[in-house]
């Protein structure tokens, strides 16, 4: 059996990107950095700083939580909302 890794912060939001149409210049625009950064944060080469997946979040018009992967508890169930 192997055993699977969940996304990585980076895939996630490579993802959602992807998803709306966006593309790295377009992240690295709404973030006011180069492409080359964002090139970096997607490959969880260096992390996202504070306020960066909130405006990526916007972006994407995604939940915040589609890009961070967490989850909340409802009673003993853990769901995703």
């Amino acid at each position: 059996m192997t055993a699977v890794t969940p996304p990585t912060t980076g895939k996630r939001v490579r993802g959602a990107l992807a998803a709306a149409g966006l593309y790295q210049r377009d992240a690295a625009a709404a973030l006011g950095i180069c492409q080359s950064q964002v090139s970096l944060r997607l490959a969880d080469k260096i992390a996202f700083r504070p306020g960066e997946l909130e405006k990526l979040a916007e972006l994407c018009d995604v939940p915040l939580r589609v890009l961070t992967g967490k989850t909340q508890r409802a009673g003993r169930k853990l769901v995703s909302v």
